[in-house]
């Protein structure tokens, strides 16, 4: 919808201010998403690091959108509407990519869930949190000696 903003708008700006309204929501939506997704997608031992990243990132976003919309106001008014409709693209491709949608549908049976097993990466995050969880534990009984 941010996309097609800047055509719509020199049509009819009514048309256009809408059409801005509704990819402005599937942002806001997508960013809601992304918070319960990150909690979903991580194992308990590099949740919090990985809420941190995923806030980081978000904090970074909000500190540039300024800048963004300065350039729409100097330049020209389409600017943010094409970056924030690139950026969205953009993440909707490389959301693809991640290890649980890659290469396969999302499993309807828990059968088909332990299937899944063999698609998963080299550095796959149960095989991160499975390190992670070794060095504490080698940690804790290095501190307990």
């Amino acid at each position: 919808m941010c996309l097609i903003t800047p055509m719509l708008r020199s049509a009819n700006v009514n048309i256009g201010l809408a059409s801005a309204m509704i990819g402005k929501f599937f942002i806001t939506t997508a960013m809601s998403i992304v918070i319960l997704y990150t909690g979903e997608l991580f194992p308990t031992l590099l949740r919090n690091t990985a809420y941190g990243i995923a806030s980081m990132t978000a904090r970074i976003g909000s500190a540039i959108s300024p800048f963004i919309i300065f350039a729409g106001e100097t330049m020209n008014l389409s600017i943010p509407f094409y970056v924030t409709g690139c950026l969205s693209v953009l993440s909707t491709f490389l959301i693809i990519w991640l290890p649980e949608t890659k290469v396969t549908g999302l499993p309807n049976t828990v059968e088909e869930a332990l299937e899944l097993e063999i698609y998963r990466t080299k550095f796959s995050v149960r095989k991160l949190s499975a390190s992670f969880r070794r060095k504490s534990e080698a940690t804790t009984i290095d501190t307990a000696a």
